[in-house]
C-alpha cells in the first residue's frame, strides 16, 4: 500500500507544476481572444484537477500526513463553470490567474511535505 501511496504523491508532484502552467496559459489564452485554445486546454486541464482531488482524497485518507482542503477548488471549478456559461471569459480569466492558480500553488507545497 505505501508503494501505491508514494508513487502517487510523486505523480502529484510531477504533474502539478504541469497544471499550474497549464492554468496560467488557459488565462493568457482568453486575455488575448484565443477563447477556442483556452476552451480546448481547459477540458484537460479539469480533467488533471479532478484526478488530482481524487488522488489527493485518497492520499489524505490512507496516510493523514497533511490536510488539503479539495472542496476549495471544486468550488472554484464551479465558478469558472458559471463563467463559461455565460461566455464571461473575462472573468474565466481571472478565476484561473488569481483564484485557481494559487490554490494549486498551495497544493504543490503542501503535497511536497508529505514524506515518501
Amino acid at each position: 500500500m505505501n508503494l501505491i501511496i508514494n508513487e502517487t504523491v510523486s505523480s502529484i508532484k510531477e504533474y502539478l507544476p504541469k497544471v499550474i502552467n497549464a492554468t496560467d496559459d488557459i488565462a493568457k489564452l482568453l486575455q488575448t481572444d484565443k477563447e477556442w485554445e483556452a476552451l480546448n486546454l481547459i477540458v484537460a486541464v479539469t480533467e488533471g484537477i479532478e484526478w488530482c482531488i481524487e488522488a489527493v482524497n485518497k492520499i489524505q485518507d490512507l496516510k493523514g500526513e497533511v490536510y488539503i482542503d479539495t472542496m476549495e477548488i471544486s468550488k472554484i471549478l464551479m465558478e469558472i463553470n458559471e463563467a463559461l456559461a455565460v461566455r464571461d471569459f473575462v472573468l474565466t480569466a481571472d478565476l484561473f490567474e488569481y483564484e485557481l492558480t494559487p490554490v494549486l500553488n498551495t497544493w504543490l507545497t503542501k503535497i511536497g511535505q508529505i514524506h515518501s
